[in-house]
């Protein structure tokens, strides 16, 4: 079993106590021990992505999430362009076309989830201190 955070993983490995040993050196059968259960430890595993040169870009400026059973569905998609005959009339709809379906499992939605949210928040801190520093060098002038 494993699970995801941030840049590693965390392997779950079941520890057992070693077996006694009885008055003839031959290990005792778990069913003849009344021990406890294994205990679970957490033992980190480094991930290492690969270049990704192989990999489609596929451009998408539409998301659509669902969930159904235990996945969630990540529908990324992109909107046709408007009318090029007259660019001031407002169609009644517009249409997406589905460029790529994820699939994801409930256990690693909430670590993508929060993985968005801080790579978004980095994103922002980063544009508004541009944006600030911009400012600043404005009133200089």
């Amino acid at each position: 079993t494993a699970f995801f955070q941030r840049s590693h993983i965390y392997a779950i490995k079941k520890k057992r106590k070693s077996l006694p040993l009885n008055s003839r050196d031959r290990i005792i059968s778990m069913s003849d021990e009344t021990s406890q259960p294994p205990t679970e430890i957490k033992v980190p595993v480094n991930l290492k992505w690969e270049l990704a040169e192989d990999v489609p870009t596929i451009y998408a400026n539409q998301l659509l999430v669902s969930h159904a059973g235990p996945e969630f569905y990540l529908i990324f998609g992109e909107l046709v362009s408007i009318n090029q005959d007259d660019p001031f009339a407002v169609p009644k709809s517009l249409s997406v076309k589905p460029r790529i379906r994820i699939a994801i499992s409930r256990e690693l939605m909430p670590a993508i989830a929060n993985a968005i949210n801080e790579n978004l928040g980095n994103f922002i801190s980063k544009v508004n201190a541009v944006l600030e520093h911009k400012d600043y060098d404005g009133d200089k002038s």
